[in-house]
């Protein structure tokens, strides 16, 4: 008799359950799915036995629930080797990412998924498992295991494994002004003082300012010069990440290494810190340090050399078709244009390959 801890949606234990009963509405077992990887980066995957209940012979990787007591990591460890016979260091797993599945395919399941991820090179020999539940394994590379997901041969319950274990994206990269960061009150600071004691009305400005912005990516500058006025001083003091930035990636970095390719003065890095959300980028590359600025691609290439990726593996997420979107799409990145900002009076482009209203949209895409 199998028993499992029960869980709430916070992840504390609130009783425990007998394997095969129904679920309480509101309760959840902890699921492990563990994905065993090459150094070639092959990953193993099983066929499951022709007497189980579910999905017999079909391909997966392996899981399983946890058992009353233990961890996750400690259940994932057991799977594995009562499953294909390998004992895993505890050490070495990486936790991919974990979800909540109140349903499935629109059937209950009321369980909380831990992703799991180990390194392992020796050899494979069913005869070291515990248990009969899986038929034979092989190694397949990333490619091989979306076509088969694609073609049914694989449990379809395992699709995330394109975007959360072997993405063919690998890194997203943004901008911070009208991206990650409101500007707005840097804007209006700046109408008031370029129009004070000019005979040009606040709102007059702002107006120039919303129509030049259809057409152009640098508006305030032409509104400027359109009344014959002088620029003012940019108010960085007033820069504010946008209230949902920081859930976007938090979402975004359990799945992705996020990097900065921006235009900035010195110091970006700790600007990041001191908004909450340095945390979340494994690279920082601003102008001021890069020592060239966007558009140029060679910021560009410098940020996927120091980030060892390719082209193809990334994406430039910007509010700027000149800055963000064109040298990054020329360069072979995929883009995701965000109309934030002026982009937001701009008209739809064919440039980027994804245009979204907000950076809360983008979760929806990668």
């Amino acid at each position: 008799m199998e028993i499992w801890d029960l869980y709430n949606e916070n992840r504390e234990v609130i009783g425990e359950h007998i394997r095969c009963e129904k679920l309480p509405e509101n309760a959840y077992h902890l699921v492990v799915h563990i994905w065993i990887r090459r150094s070639d980066g092959k990953f193993l995957i099983s066929q499951r036995s022709a007497d189980r209940k579910q999905f017999p012979l079909m391909w997966e990787t392996v899981g399983g629930s946890v058992l009353k007591g233990e961890s996750s990591l400690e259940g994932a460890v057991r799977e594995v080797k009562e499953e294909v016979g390998i004992d895993l260091h505890p050490a070495e797993g990486t936790l991919a990412f974990s979800r909540i599945r109140k349903t499935v395919g629109g059937k209950p399941f009321n369980d909380i998924l831990d992703v799991w991820v180990f390194p392992y090179d020796g050899e494979v020999s069913l005869d070291r498992a515990t248990t009969n539940e899986v038929a034979q394994v092989k190694w397949l590379d990333s490619s091989e295991i979306n076509r088969m997901l694609e073609n049914g041969t694989m449990v379809q319950t395992l699709h995330y494994f394109s975007k959360a274990i072997s993405p063919e994206i690998q890194w997203l990269f943004f901008d911070i002004g009208s991206t990650l960061v409101d500007e707005s009150a840097c804007y209006e600071k700046r109408y008031r003082e370029t129009t004070d004691g000019t005979g040009i009305s606040y709102q007059t400005f702002k107006d120039k300012v919303i129509q030049l912005a259809a057409t152009s990516d640098n508006p305030y500058k032409q509104a400027v010069a359109f009344f014959g006025l002088h620029k003012t001083e940019w108010h960085k003091e007033l820069e504010q990440p946008y209230p949902f930035t920081e859930g976007v990636l938090q979402t975004l970095s359990e799945r992705y290494h996020l990097g900065i390719i921006a235009n900035q003065s010195a110091g970006s890095a700790q600007r990041l810190a001191d908004w909450g959300i340095g945390r979340y980028f494994d690279l920082v590359l601003a102008s001021a340090e890069a020592g060239v600025e966007k558009p140029n691609p060679a910021i560009f290439e410098m940020a996927l050399r120091r980030a060892g990726c390719l082209p193809e593996n990334a994406v430039m997420v910007g509010d700027r078709l000149d800055n963000d979107i064109l040298p990054a799409k020329q360069l072979g990145m995929k883009t995701v244009w965000v109309k934030q900002g002026f982009a937001a009076y701009q008209s739809a482009s064919d440039i980027p390959d994804n245009t979204v209203n907000s950076l809360m949209e983008i979760t929806n895409l990668y």
